[in-house]
């Protein structure tokens, strides 16, 4: 199996840091931690990046709390310190990680959802239509999983000596008495957890060759033609997940597929697919709660929901829930068009980084302070000093540079002006 080393230069480079802030602040409620973070964004983002060029960060205790939807369940929360450094591995990792999963591993993987998994039982029901179902879950899995077997998984994967030893530092944040458990909450469990299992959709895959098998997180579907082979199909997995250190649920089912599959929230049958009892459910209680609601606060809430229910034969559903809103649900699947910064097509957006590498001079018209994603930016409306003023064609760029927003609000009276976008040691610029 091929190893991959020679990352970790990638991983802490100034640029990759820069991303990671970016999508751990996205993905971070409002809170002191997140406003102290952006009060201090350039020194925090020095100290990371600087902390994983040495090889030295070193990750937080972790905040635990309770959640009750659907099961009670012990969610681990990390500091938005450790956040930036765990999006800076994985961003990295994740291609090599997902390039040693099957095609029917879903789950956590972006394009890979619950909705690619149901289309493609859909898709394909009709060939095992009379054939028997197995369904297994895995007791416990995040909890269970052994952190000295998954080291080894890991290792069979990456053999760059500084990244094994942050992934193993983020193993072993949290450990019970028997050194087994991932944190449930926390960014790359969801990729070390689905990259430990992928060693037994291989084994299903290509040692006991079944075709139709599909895996999301520990919920394992497969389908065998008959009940003796759905019978050796279902010990032949459980020997294979025991001996990874896991332990199957005592509900592992063999049943006739006509019978129906419950599975990632949809209810399959070999001619149809309706939602799960309890979803339905749910949706019964909040719509019934938004009765009062005004338009946009129903749509708004139901949004999630809306999503499940066009991807299942749910037509009298939603006739049935709410029959005189049925117009609005239609309005949740309307492509909201991108802003057009200056009444700019969006293709004369360009990157600001290429206008830097093409070392173009350009003439700085107007710029408009905005706020993409709850960061705040500016845009630049443009011309290239080298075309014809007489008719010209404008172009924007959108940038977070405090450098060039602080500047632009100083040199506004100049413009408009010619100026080159320059790279600093740390920042961009114009000059």
């Amino acid at each position: 199996m091929k190893r991959f080393g020679n990352l970790w230069s990638e991983i802490s480079s100034r640029e990759n840091v820069e991303k990671a802030v970016c999508a751990a602040l996205v993905h971070q409620r409002e809170n002191a931690q997140k406003r102290k973070f952006l009060e201090n964004r350039e020194f925090y983002t020095d100290e990371i990046c600087n902390k994983l060029q040495n090889g030295t960060f070193e990750f937080s205790p972790l905040y635990e709390f309770k959640v009750y939807e659907p099961k009670e369940r012990i969610i681990h929360c990390p500091t938005l310190y450790d956040k930036v450094a765990h999006h800076a591995i994985m961003d990295v990792c994740k291609p090599y990680i997902i390039s040693k999963m099957t095609n029917d591993t879903y789950g956590s993987i972006k394009g890979r959802g619950l909705q690619m998994c149901a289309n493609r039982i859909k898709t394909n029901r009709h060939k095992f239509a009379d054939w028997y179902y197995v369904q297994i879950d895995c007791k416990k899995f995040y909890q269970s999983i052994p952190h000295d077997k998954l080291k080894q998984t890991i290792r069979r994967v990456f053999k760059d000596k500084t990244l094994l030893k942050h992934l193993d530092k983020i193993i072993d944040r949290h450990e019970d008495s028997k050194g087994r458990g991932l944190a449930i909450g926390v960014f790359p469990s969801q990729y070390l957890s689905n990259l430990f299992l992928s060693e037994l959709d291989h084994f299903a895959k290509e040692q006991i060759h079944l075709k139709w098998y599909f895996r999301y997180m520990d919920d394992i579907v497969c389908f065998a033609k008959d009940k003796q082979s759905a019978h050796s199909v279902l010990e032949t997995l459980s020997n294979k997940i025991e001996s990874l250190g896991l332990t199957v649920k005592e509900n592992a089912r063999i049943v006739p597929f006509r019978c129906g599959l419950d599975f990632i929230g949809y209810k399959f049958y070999p001619t149809h697919t309706l939602l799960r009892k309890r979803i339905k459910m749910n949706i019964k209680k909040k719509s019934n709660r938004l009765k009062n609601a005004d338009d946009d606060t129903w749509k708004m809430q139901m949004a999630s929901y809306y999503g499940w229910l066009k991807h299942c034969d749910g037509k009298n559903l939603l006739k049935t829930i709410k029959g005189d809103r049925m117009i609005e649900y239609k309005k949740l699947s309307e492509k909201r068009p991108r802003p057009s910064w200056f009444d700019v097509p969006k293709e004369q957006r360009e990157s600001i980084m290429a206008l830097c590498e093409s070392g173009r001079e350009i003439v700085f018209i107007d710029y408009m302070e905005v706020e993409i994603k709850k960061e705040k930016k500016v845009v630049v409306k443009y011309i290239y000093a080298d075309e014809n003023c007489d008719n010209p064609t404008f172009h924007t760029f959108i940038t977070k540079s405090a450098v060039i927003m602080d500047r632009l609000s100083n040199d506004k009276e100049l413009m408009p002006f010619s100026a080159r976008i320059v790279k600093k040691k740390k920042y961009l610029a114009y000059e």
